[in-house]
């Protein structure tokens, strides 16, 4: 649903040519096939799947990409903060 609904989006505003959208997990054989693939990542999951992924994430991102988090519970904050 949420892949649907962001392909939609990127449609309607005409950037859908520009940005690609993947959904899948960080298993090590796709933090191998992927590293340093991605410019954004944009994740909308609980402050302990994001803590858990960090390190997943690190090795996606291309050098000086970014990350995009949002579902963050105010009491995960700080756990999310120091492991990105």
């Amino acid at each position: 649903m949420a892949v649907r609904a962001a392909r939609y989006n990127l449609k309607v505003n005409k950037v859908d040519s520009q940005v690609q959208i993947r959904r899948g997990t960080l298993s090590p054989t796709a933090q191998y096939k992927f590293k340093n693939c991605f410019d954004l990542v944009l994740a909308n999951i609980t402050s302990r799947a994001i803590s858990d992924m960090s390190g997943g994430l690190a090795k996606i991102l291309k050098p000086g990409g970014c990350v995009i988090v949002s579902g963050i519970h105010p009491q995960g904050l700080d756990e999310v903060l120091i492991r990105l």
